[in-house]
């Protein structure tokens, strides 16, 4: 978990840290609809260094943004094979054992590899300069209009936000978010789902110490296959009075 980067929030003093939370969303989906846009490298190099320049702002290191690429290596290089098998059109630019690879192979592949640094530059930038708390509530204000048709803007905001965070999301600030949605009394209780018993016993004990409503049930991946549940979870959850 230490090691993942992507969706953690820095606390650094940056002036991209100061700007207003839905400022930050509005931008980023601007962004990220411009980088499908251009069809030209001019275009892309000129986002890149608006984007760049937005990293160096918000003082990410950045290496902690190609760390966050780390995990989409061999998804790009499976892309790149398959677009090399499939793609047979334009000028052949070199063979590999008598088969040829194709310009446009190569162009299609690297296209996708730009636009998916300059999607993890943004996303990153975001969630390392916002805190979750803030994130979520951006979010719902951002939504907040669509309450005229009754649409679920509390709930939809904080899946975004924690989508968003994917798995790093910190579980103080989680269990913050939730607590204020029981608190608001937007929901009565909280569960947890397919997680391990260490995780629920830390939230539980976190939110016990802080005063945070704690996770009342819990839905757990059980089967006649995989009953690793009744290993820890069961016990658990029986020792602490937590539906299952």
């Amino acid at each position: 978990m230490n090691g993942i980067v992507f969706g953690k929030y820095l606390p650094l003093n940056s002036p991209i840290h100061k700007v207003d939370p839905r400022a930050k969303i509005i931008a980023l989906f601007i962004l990220i609809a411009s980088i499908f846009v251009p069809k030209s490298w001019w275009c892309y190099l000129f986002l890149g260094i608006i984007i760049f320049s937005v990293v160096l702002i918000s003082k990410i290191k950045i290496s902690m943004i190609l760390k966050a690429l780390k995990p989409t290596t061999f998804m790009l290089l499976f892309l790149l094979i398959i677009n090399c098998l499939t793609i047979k059109t334009g000028e052949i630019w070199f063979y590999i054992f008598s088969y040829p690879i194709y310009k446009t192979a190569i162009l299609n592949t690297l296209f996708i590899v730009v636009r998916i640094l300059l999607m993890i530059m943004i996303t990153t930038t975001l969630t390392a300069t916002t805190k979750p708390l803030d994130l979520t509530l951006g979010i719902e204000s951002l939504l907040s209009p669509l309450k005229i048709i009754h649409f679920p803007y509390h709930e939809i905001a904080m899946m975004i936000s924690i989508a968003l965070r994917f798995i790093p999301t910190i579980i103080e600030e989680t269990m913050r978010i939730l607590n204020n949605l029981v608190k608001s009394g937007k929901v009565r209780y909280i569960g947890i789902s397919n997680c391990y018993a260490w995780q629920i016993a830390k939230a539980n004990a976190l939110a016990e110490k802080e005063g945070f409503a704690r996770f009342i049930s819990v839905q757990g991946h059980y089967n006649l296959i995989f009953r690793e549940e009744e290993r820890e979870m069961t016990p658990y959850c029986r020792e602490e009075n937590i539906a299952l």
